[in-house]
């Protein structure tokens, strides 16, 4: 508007900091369970019964809704545990990408397109029981892990984290594990 003729705060130093409040929130980084943690953890979830759960009371899920719902769920958390996916791949992962060895070891391929960080990589599956776990999705679909009630299609993330989240919260009191 030609009110200033120059810029009155030109060669000077502002500290915009003072008086800002610290940023508490901690996001990401390095928790992870101890040894004794993760193979509690793993039989739990072993150990865990998919039909254990009752009708829903209200909306259109029938109790077969439920236990698949809860399948996938104690399903997904194996994955997870013995692979070191992330919910987003290990969801996406068909069995197009899963192969055998020769020694019985499960191997899963994690393209491009799958993997967060864009770089391909191949993960094994660590424990043999889990390996037993997964192939017995293997006839219900495309997907290893998939939706709930229907193994052809990707789980909807919300609902998908929802879910995990109940159970790692399950499992977190029963064990008296506390960063899960």
């Amino acid at each position: 508007e030609g009110l200033l003729e120059s810029n009155p705060l030109a060669g000077m130093s502002i500290d915009l900091k003072t008086g800002a409040r610290e940023n508490t929130n901690r996001r990401g980084g390095s928790q992870s369970l101890s040894r004794e943690q993760w193979m509690a953890a793993l039989e739990y979830f072993l150990a865990l019964d998919p039909e254990d759960v009752e009708k829903p009371r209200r909306g259109r899920w029938t109790r077969a809704d439920a236990v698949a719902k809860r399948r996938a769920t104690i399903d997904l958390a194996l994955l997870q545990a013995t692979t070191g996916l992330r919910q987003s791949e290990a969801n996406r992962i068909d069995w197009s990408l899963v192969s055998m060895t020769k020694d019985g070891k499960m191997l899963i391929y994690v393209p491009k397109h799958i993997a967060k960080n864009k770089k391909p990589r191949t993960v094994p599956v660590l424990d043999p029981r889990v390996v037993e776990r997964l192939n017995e999705r293997r006839a219900a679909g495309a997907l290893v892990i998939g939706s709930p009630t229907d193994q052809t299609a990707v789980w909807e993330r919300g609902n998908c984290s929802k879910a995990a989240r109940g159970l790692y919260d399950e499992v977190a009191e029963a064990l008296g594990i506390e960063i899960m």
